[in-house]
């Protein structure tokens, strides 16, 4: 790791790279503790070095983590708020971002498959790529080690959203095993906190 490169001194570094998949980080936690903490703790460095401001884009899923996407997110936080002040910027499901169920369900239904869903009564917040990207540049306008989320966002169960889905696109939907690193419910704040 090595501090990154820039011709020209940023005001504001926007750290969103990160591992997410669950299924992948469960079955190799290592790579995303050097992915997800080690080189959020590079930029933060940096950030802090240089006097740049940090914004760091985190998930629901670190709320009181259970699986390895959730811990090392939360641990992103931690290093990116103590070294850098960073603003937390803790998105939920991006429909049609990359890695979303969406773009999955799209893929299965391109080659014939059912669309697959762990269960149809786990709940989980939506928003959109321009409500994720205004989240992320109004966070610029409040106080630094602030937590935002988007002001926004839809709560619906798995199997009401496969449903939709299915309603726009054709298909049908079929149910697998829970996840390891999935629950029923993520909770968006922290019991007794309030967003920004």
């Amino acid at each position: 790791f090595g501090y990154p490169v820039f011709f020209v001194r940023p005001d504001v570094v926007i750290h969103c790279a990160a591992y997410k998949h669950v299924d992948g980080l469960q079955s190799a936690p290592i790579e995303a503790v050097r992915n997800n903490v080690v080189a959020t703790q590079e930029v933060a460095h940096y950030c802090a070095s240089t006097n740049v401001d940090m914004v760091y884009l985190s998930t629901d899923k670190a709320i009181a983590p259970v699986g390895v996407l959730g811990l090392t997110k939360a641990l992103g936080e931690h290093v990116a708020r103590s070294i850098a002040n960073a603003r937390i910027v803790r998105l939920v499901n991006v429909i049609g971002s990359s890695g979303s169920v969406t773009e999955r369900w799209e893929k299965q239904v391109a080659s014939g498959e059912s669309i697959s869903i762990c269960n149809p009564g786990h709940e989980r917040h939506y928003i959109t790529e321009r409500n994720a990207a205004n989240t992320v540049l109004s966070s610029l306008l409040g106080p630094e080690q602030g937590v935002y989320i988007p002001s926004w966002y839809e709560t619906i169960n798995t199997g009401t959203l496969a449903d939709r889905f299915i309603a726009a696109n054709g298909g049908t939907w079929k149910i697998t095993e829970d996840r390891p690193g999935e629950r029923r419910h993520e909770p968006v704040m922290e019991d007794g906190h309030d967003a920004l």
